[in-house]
């Protein structure tokens, strides 16, 4: 079954074909799956702070601790398998090592970063569980 997607956008078509779009996306990619491992494994979805100084200070912690915890992860070692996949390092998992490093609960980053690897699974396809959220208000701000 064949599927055609209509794409919206605000640019000249004759510019930009489809083709060039889609080319152009995929190159972004890396970035929203960065911004989206911000929002919700470093946990950038709310803020703590008013002032702006301070929310700036708080965006500007999770970009570090972000940083950090990728080049941690990047450098650990993905043995080559021999089992029926191949593993890929479990990102969420190592954001939450990283911080317990900061606290000091844990010694060795890399060996404990490495103890929780996710299998490639290629052509897998979940539905995905979708839990609506309700809207919250800032009310609760005004003194």
């Amino acid at each position: 079954m064949c599927v055609r997607l209509k794409l919206v956008t605000s640019l000249n078509r004759f510019e930009f074909p489809t083709e060039e779009i889609k080319l152009l996306y995929s190159k972004r990619w890396g970035i929203e799956t960065a911004f989206r491992e911000l929002k919700y494994d470093i946990g950038l979805t709310h803020l703590h702070a008013r002032k702006e100084e301070c929310v700036l200070q708080e965006i500007y912690a999770h970009l570090l601790m972000y940083n950090f915890s990728m080049r941690i992860a990047m450098h650990v070692g993905l043995a080559k398998s021999r089992g029926k996949h191949d593993y890929q390092i479990n990102r969420a998992n190592a954001f939450y090592v990283c911080r317990r490093y900061f606290w000091g609960v844990v010694c060795n980053i890399e060996a404990e970063i490495a103890s929780q690897l996710l299998p490639i699974r290629p052509g897998r396809a979940d539905k995905r569980k979708l839990i609506p959220k309700s809207f919250v208000a800032f009310n609760y701000r005004v003194a």
